[in-house]
């Protein structure tokens, strides 16, 4: 899968573009705050529906500008990298910052249809804090990185979360005759997410720890410890006794304290918690291996090869340690770069390699004698 057209209008500081890329590696060169992440943005939100910036429509419009919208079209290719397909998928943002999605000009209601479809993996500087013990983001990576492949686990995980919800609204407004039900119900939802959650994390373990060795040696060892809420031995009479044990703190905080929305996920190198000792270099090498690893893994379950959007993760990294990471980078149909214009980016083209010039909204390829 790779984009061959992307249609921005009134989007962030964009100008109106109508970009055509022909290659599997676009090299977005600028200075800083003159659009290159906002195109990064737009590629992922054409592929997920969402942004992996916020989660407010309203910031997506160009200041003093009513509405906005960007258009994309993805094309497949078969074992033999002929064009099998294509896709448009289309997104208008009203002024109130909601969204309207649209699939081959048909309008789609979830945006779950084109996340098996679309499968996209962004690199950020915010990466870091899937490492630093940020559990509300380690969490959602994991999450990601199950929808991405199984829809069971998103539509689990969706019901978990509505049932998750009302029992929250009885504990705020102390109607308990009716608890009881909602608490089956999450416990029910609950322990089959932790099911395969537990899995996922063991398997992605094996192929984590091989690229994190592979960049750094100083790493290898390095793994992800899965901690349940509610330990995976815990019947569903254990998880009942736990819920009535914890009734009287839960009302007076006015929310659930115990489930699938707590759990952990924690870096660990022997017997120690990584983050609180790791450098930042050795934080950036561990959020960019959870990245590669999170592509190669989608890859050996899927059989679909991502698009990769690079924003500035070069940037902090010695020679050696770039040309290893690019090295151990997984399988991409296609992959966005950006880079600021003192940056030697001419080390990692090659002859197909687009290149664009970003200054102040205006995307521009670049003649190859410019290069």
């Amino acid at each position: 899968m790779s984009l061959v057209r992307i249609k921005t209008y009134n989007f962030r500081n964009l100008d109106n573009n109508l970009l055509n890329f022909s290659a599997n590696r676009v090299f977005l060169v600028g200075k800083n705050g003159q659009g290159k992440t906002n195109l990064i943005e737009t590629v992922y939100l054409l592929s997920f529906g969402s942004s992996f910036r916020t989660r407010f429509g309203k910031r997506f419009i160009t200041n003093g500008k009513d509405n906005s919208s960007v258009s994309g079209r993805f094309i497949f290719h078969d074992d033999k990298n002929n064009i099998e397909s294509s896709r448009d998928v289309d997104i208008k943002i009203s002024r109130d910052g909601s969204k309207k999605i649209f699939l081959d000009k048909k309008r789609i209601n979830d945006r779950a249809a084109l996340l098996n479809g679309f499968p996209c993996i962004v690199f950020s500087h915010e990466d870091m804090d899937l490492v630093l013990g940020y559990q509300e983001k380690i969490r959602r990576f994991f999450n990601q990185t199950l929808s991405l492949y199984d829809p069971v686990y998103l539509n689990l995980l969706r019901e978990y979360y509505k049932v998750l919800k009302n029992r929250n609204i009885i504990l705020k407004g102390n109607n308990l005759n009716i608890i009881n039900i909602y608490d089956k119900k999450l416990i029910s939802l609950g322990q089959k997410i932790q099911k395969k959650r537990f899995k996922t994390v063991n398997e992605f373990n094996i192929v984590f720890s091989n690229i994190i060795s592979n960049i750094s040696k100083e790493l290898s060892g390095l793994t992800i410890n899965y901690k349940p809420s509610w330990k995976m031995e815990l019947s569903e009479e254990d998880i009942i006794l736990k819920l009535k044990n914890n009734l009287k703190k839960e009302i007076s905080y006015g929310f659930t304290i115990s489930g699938p929305h707590k759990d952990f996920f924690i870096f660990n190198l022997g017997k120690f918690d990584f983050s609180h000792y790791a450098s930042t270099g050795q934080l950036r090498l561990c959020s960019l291996a959870l990245k590669v690893a999170q592509g190669q893994y989608i890859y050996s379950i899927v059989k679909r090869k991502p698009i990769l959007l690079l924003d500035d993760v070069l940037l902090e990294m010695d020679r050696e340690k770039k040309i290893e990471f690019l090295r151990n980078l997984p399988l991409y149909e296609q992959a966005f770069f950006t880079f600021l214009p003192n940056e030697n980016f001419q080390l990692y083209m090659d002859k197909e390699t687009e290149v664009y010039n970003v200054d102040n909204g205006n995307i521009a390829l670049w003649k190859k004698q410019e290069i």
